[in-house]
């Protein structure tokens, strides 16, 4: 299971804080895009994806969940 973040439509620091502290929490998470449309999506969770591999490096796993037309990332850090 796997905590869902409301990224809103576009990057917002407060969703990737928030992102941050459930995954220093130990928690497994989820980053959900509010908007219509597959393309913007997509470029969102590219956006936080970045975002996270840049702060976590080596230390996080990163799940690509595929979808018809858009796709979504579940992230955890790795066990110390």
């Amino acid at each position: 299971m796997s905590t869902l973040i409301n990224g809103g439509n576009y990057f917002h620091q407060r969703a990737f804080e928030a992102a941050c502290n459930a995954l220093d929490k130990g928690e497994a998470i989820r980053m959900y895009i509010d908007c219509i449309g597959h393309t913007r999506n997509n470029t969102e969770q590219e956006e936080y994806k970045n975002a996270l591999i840049d702060k976590y490096g080596e230390k996080i796993i990163v799940t690509k969940e595929n979808g018809g037309y858009s796709y979504s990332y579940s992230y955890q850090l790795k066990p110390n």
